[in-house]
């Protein structure tokens, strides 16, 4: 494998505009709007298929179908001295628009809430450039695409980005010694010092492309990328996008998978790259609420000191929620969801590999001072 820049590498360069607007309500609470937007240049982006031929049997070459040849790409390897020759150029862009209605209540009755809702959209020829790819699962089934699949045309890649969520409604909450004004249904022991707080997190699905492993397999052979499904072809599609729900994790009686999509509707291409735009399909959305309740008691002869006791529960309501379906088409499995997505919030931390999907308790004890 050979590596080279084409260029000299550039900074990446990020225009950013906003406008907001604030109003109060009353004397706890206030309503923001705001606007952003973000353009991008400049920016990273790797391609592996720059030697890549296609696809002369004379030559011991694969044969996608019965055709000799592939696109764009030679009948020939363009420079035998050299297997994969990959490339980084500054050349990928990105586009962001984004609305978002902020309601937020201070403490007013022990009571403090922030709740904010999201419209936007995103849009790049990649995301997080070619070397930290977004939510790559590296078993093979799911893909993100993170290089061209016409190596001639980069900016085929645009579409909707990785992280693309179009709604998106986040909620957080605390009320603090919520049942103060209750002392006359029982002693302060019991009614005080209770503090309840949660958070709430919702929002549509993301994208993800549907690709073809028996085109990609058959071109990795004559140096399109380096192989283990780094550079896809994407296939061809049938009917439009499809929206992939929680149905497809479910099978019937009979144990057999309902998937959200067939081969037949994402066939392979033959002699040319596959017309489905990447990141045109979407995934299932996601839902997750947390919970804490608290209960403080004051310490005898230790002014300002208080002991608690409480509790916080992760996924309160144990409800599952999905990663992508498999997209690959060659596949067996396709249009089958078989994993599930951990929470944004964990005792596990974030990031670190355990499962932190189902519902997790975690109980506390402190003392503060």
């Amino acid at each position: 494998m050979s590596f080279y820049n084409a260029t000299a590498i550039k900074v990446p360069i990020y225009y950013k505009w906003s406008l907001e607007v604030q109003q109060a309500v009353g004397w706890h609470t206030t309503v923001n709007l705001l606007y952003v937007g973000n353009h991008g240049s400049h920016e990273e982006f790797s391609n592996q298929a720059l030697n890549a031929w296609c696809c002369n049997a004379a030559l011991n070459g694969p044969t996608i179908g019965a055709l000799p040849s592939f696109a764009n790409l030679p009948t020939s390897v363009p420079d035998s001295r050299f297997g994969t020759v990959s490339e980084a150029r500054d050349i990928a862009n990105s586009n962001y628009n984004g609305l978002t209605a902020t309601l937020n209540h201070s403490f007013s009755g022990g009571l403090q809430f922030q709740a904010s809702y999201t419209w936007s959209h995103a849009l790049d020829e990649i995301s997080n450039n070619s070397l930290s790819p977004f939510g790559t699962n590296t078993t093979g089934v799911y893909a993100d695409i993170v290089e061209p699949q016409n190596p001639f045309n980069p900016k085929q890649n645009y579409g909707n980005a990785d992280y693309d969520i179009r709604q998106n409604f986040t909620m957080n909450y605390v009320w603090s010694d919520a049942f103060r004004h209750l002392t006359h249904w029982g002693p302060n022991a019991l009614v005080k010092g209770w503090v309840f707080s949660g958070t709430i997190f919702a929002h549509n699905g993301l994208p993800f492309s549907i690709v073809s492993s028996n085109v990609t397999g058959a071109l990795e052979g004559t140096n399109y990328g380096p192989g283990g499904g780094i550079q896809y072809i994407l296939s061809n599609q049938v009917g439009g996008p499809v929206s992939c729900g929680s149905s497809a994790a479910t099978v019937n009686s009979a144990g057999v998978a309902n998937p959200c999509a067939t081969a037949s509707q994402f066939p392979d291409p033959t002699n040319t790259y596959g017309d489905e735009r990447r990141n045109q399909s979407s995934g299932p959305r996601y839902f997750d609420t947390d919970f804490g309740v608290e209960k403080g008691f004051g310490i005898p002869k230790w002014e300002g000191a208080q002991f608690s006791l409480g509790a916080r529960f992760y996924n309160l309501f144990n409800h599952p929620d999905f990663f992508f379906p498999v997209m690959n088409a060659d596949s067996s499995q396709f249009g089958q969801i078989i994993k599930t997505v951990s929470t944004p919030t964990s005792i596990f931390g974030s990031g670190l590999g355990a499962d932190a999907s189902p519902r997790c308790i975690q109980l506390q004890a402190k003392i503060a001072f």
